[in-house]
């Protein structure tokens, strides 16, 4: 079997931002308001990259869903930079 992306850089940029914002959760501090939504920041921030590799890759070739899904990575990246604001408020 083999897998083909639809639109392979963008696919493999986003995964590749998906993965080190990970690994940056995993390496914020835990405990206090200020670490509690910079972490959320970086866990959304990474879910949306994820999914940007997963929309890039697959559902763009999709007709039925690739406006709907669009639509949800862009809500992702509305709440990325809500959480950012807060994080830099606090």
């Amino acid at each position: 079997m083999t897998v083909v992306l639809v639109q392979p850089m963008p696919s493999l940029t986003d995964l590749a931002l998906g993965l080190v914002t990970l690994y940056l959760v995993w390496r914020l501090p835990r405990g206090g308001e200020v670490s509690r939504h910079w972490r959320a920041a970086f866990a959304w921030a990474a879910g949306t990259a994820l999914a940007g590799a997963v929309y890039h890759g697959v559902l763009v070739g999709i007709a039925r869903v690739n406006t709907l899904s669009w639509a949800v990575t862009s809500i992702m990246v509305v709440v990325v930079v809500s959480y950012l604001l807060a994080a830099s408020v606090v």
